[in-house]
């Protein structure tokens, strides 16, 4: 393009030279053909004559060179801007992530090669397309809608896109230009590191030997239920269990078999707590817990009948246990209604209480705390 104007400019500039001399011998040509006689009286119509053709070859040469300087400085700009865009489209195509502009009237004025491929589009099939005419889902909508009615030039936001039909998350950046009439948007695709910080919360949660719940669980759960029970004036129970002689039994099969006997107690606990809001924990050792929210005492009687049951249909035999031959279950149990000027402690203290008396009972048995123990509880803060 730059040479194509300064060929152009350079012919005209020939141009008007050539026109000059074709003029200027016109002009001599005239002169010539006036009689001598007259030619005294001519003289000053010949100096004006000249005179005005210089002027005129002045100013046209001065306009030649004003428009080959500005030709000049278009055809730079021009290759600047060619530049400068060539230089954006490779950083967009270079960014990991999706990258897209809008308009504040929800309408995509571009997009890079990322998020075109994406859907298998090319870039130019985005433009001055609905923002919602690909079907990822109702957040990214949203979010735009939001951020255009909103004040602020810059917002962020983890979002859940449908992506060739599956859900993926991502974090969206928008920064808005042109007078807030446009925005530039930019998201990363953060779906593996959610699901490795999932992973890693579950691990953090989970006990490592019987893949239930762990003890760090457990205190968050209790607390959360706690403080949501108090709130809805609903009962809360807790089961606190302990394998007999457990260390009895290590002592006589060794502590790899005691490792399989921890984990298989473990599963049929798991399985006689099937509410969704319910949990059972690795409180530590051989000892479990069971969160029963919204269960009254009798509720969480019935349940731990079932959690022995089912340790006692695993018949894992004991040959070291005096008071079965197989493997058993004592079960302490304390309900209560939670209030704010209280911590879950005081039901902790009341199910390890009842599990206590059920070990000094003869253990293989669960003994419930009775509500008068909780009232006293609370009346001597202990």
């Amino acid at each position: 393009m730059k040479t194509q104007l300064l060929q152009e400019l350079q012919y005209h500039r020939q141009r008007v030279l050539e026109l000059e001399c074709q003029l200027a011998e016109e002009a001599d040509s005239l002169l010539e053909d006036i009689p001598p006689a007259s030619q005294p009286e001519t003289q000053d119509s010949k100096r004006d004559l000249l005179q005005k053709i210089e002027t005129k070859n002045a100013a046209l040469l001065s306009l030649t060179e004003q428009l080959l300087a500005e030709a000049t400085e278009r055809a730079k700009a021009e290759e600047e801007l060619r530049t400068a865009k060539d230089q954006l489209e490779a950083i967009l195509g270079a960014v990991p992530g999706i990258v897209s502009w809008v308009s504040s009237d929800l309408r995509y004025l571009g997009v890079n090669r990322n998020l075109a491929q994406m859907f298998n589009l090319t870039p130019e099939d985005f433009i001055g397309r609905d923002i919602g005419f690909m079907g990822t889902g109702s957040e990214f909508y949203k979010f735009i809608c939001q951020f255009f009615e909103g004040s602020e030039r810059e917002a962020f936001q983890e979002i859940t896109s449908i992506i060739r039909g599956e859900p993926r998350s991502y974090l969206i950046v928008g920064q808005k230009y042109n007078n807030n009439q446009a925005a530039f948007i930019v998201g990363v695709d953060i779906t593996e590191r959610q699901q490795a910080l999932a992973a890693l919360e579950r691990m953090a949660s989970m006990d490592g030997l019987t893949q239930i719940a762990n003890r760090r669980r457990f205190d968050q759960v209790l607390g959360d239920e706690w403080r949501r029970m108090a709130r809805e004036r609903q009962p809360l129970s807790l089961i606190l269990c302990d394998v007999d002689y457990f260390k009895r039994y290590n002592d006589h099969y060794g502590h790899q078999a005691g490792d399989i006997c921890l984990q298989q107690v473990a599963g049929a606990l798991a399985v006689s707590v099937n509410r969704p809001g319910d949990l059972v924990a690795r409180y530590g050792g051989e000892e479990f817990v069971a969160i029963l929210p919204n269960t009254p005492l009798e509720g969480a009687i019935q349940v731990a009948e079932l959690m022995r049951s089912q340790i006692k249909t695993l018949e894992l035999p004991h040959a070291e246990s005096p008071v079965s031959p197989y493997v058993s279950l004592s079960l302490g149990i304390a309900s209560l209604i939670p209030t704010s000027q209280e911590q879950p402690e005081v039901l902790i203290t009341a199910a390890d209480q009842a599990l206590y008396r059920a070990k000094a009972q003869g253990r293989d048995r669960l003994v419930a705390a009775p509500s008068m123990l909780l009232d006293k509880r609370r009346e001597w803060g202990t």
